[in-house]
């Protein structure tokens, strides 16, 4: 099965569309890095002028979630949180457009906690220095970096480690 590959966190438009435009099934937004109208700002960016990907908003906020689930502006909403939260969110699955819980890993040292019957409703994060990736997670987070200066942002790397992630995919 194709794992889902989630860019997190995403926080301007030139990424975006990078990364658009390579296929990343979701962007992620760090909703506690940003005010309301800020992540409103975003959102309204990347729906004008990226197409493909669903946007996800991460918080550690219960509060923020549920307001922003409220307003519906999102694909989906998880809660980044410690400890451990086995009901993190939803997602929209692929394959037919339903909400699946997930459990969204951005510490490495959670996947230990994780039994392998859970790997399938697993997102993991991955990273640029890895040679394996957890095959049987329903997918990889990774973090696609910063622009410099606004539009300008070195491609290369990124582009080295999409490839590596695509082809193990």
């Amino acid at each position: 099965m194709k794992k889902l590959l989630i860019a997190f966190p995403v926080s301007d438009l030139t990424i975006a569309r990078y990364l658009a435009a390579r296929e990343i099934d979701f962007l992620a937004l760090d909703l506690d890095s940003m005010n309301q109208l800020e992540a409103n700002k975003l959102v309204n960016q990347l729906r004008e002028w990226t197409e493909g990907p669903g946007i996800i908003g991460v918080t550690v906020d219960e509060e923020k979630k549920a307001v922003y689930e409220f307003l519906q502006i999102f694909d989906g909403l998880l809660l980044n949180c410690e400890p451990f939260n086995l009901n993190a969110g939803s997602i929209p699955k692929i394959e037919d457009g339903s909400k699946m819980s997930v459990h969204f890993l951005t510490n490495d040292s959670l996947l230990n906690r994780i039994e392998e019957k859970e790997l399938p409703q697993t997102l993991v994060t991955v990273s640029n220095g890895q040679d394996s990736f957890p095959e049987k997670a329903l997918g990889w987070i990774f973090n696609p970096g910063k622009e410099e200066h606004t539009g300008i942002y070195d491609f290369d790397q990124l582009e080295e480690f999409l490839d590596k992630l695509q082809n193990h995919n």
